[in-house]
């Protein structure tokens, strides 16, 4: 039960963050925790590596009627991919996702990944 709901906390955080370019005006809490994630490494490798855990530990214990390696199968493939921001996020690339707009798809897709395996937990994709 913890690592499903570490897993719809770390999904929304990560989507938070990228939607921060886009929607500053009405995500301004977040502006102080990205600067410090840009001025500590080790916070960000900390980061990286939590998510990377945690999408392992999703694959090998799924929620309850899941299959093993499959029940949680698409947030464990989006934790993986999503924990890699962590470690591309520097101050000269703030900008950057929001000019070709895959910052905005990237948190929209993100957090409706978060929002299917919140209201679906048990569903199983076959």
């Amino acid at each position: 039960m913890q690592i499903y709901l570490l897993t719809v906390v770390y999904l929304i955080v990560v989507a938070l963050f990228l939607l921060l370019d886009c929607y500053r005006e009405h995500l301004t809490f977040l502006i102080r925790y990205r600067h410090l994630l840009l001025t500590n490494v080790k916070l960000r490798v900390i980061c990286f590596g939590f998510g990377v855990l945690l999408s392992i530990l999703n694959l090998i214990f799924p929620s309850s009627p899941g299959p093993k390696f499959l029940g949680d199968l698409l947030p464990s493939i989006s934790l993986f991919f999503s924990s890699f921001f962590f470690l591309a996020l520097k101050e000269e690339k703030i900008g950057v996702s929001t000019i070709y707009g895959r910052g905005k798809h990237r948190g929209l897709i993100l957090l409706g990944v978060a929002i299917l395996h919140f209201l679906l937990p048990n569903c199983v994709i076959l």
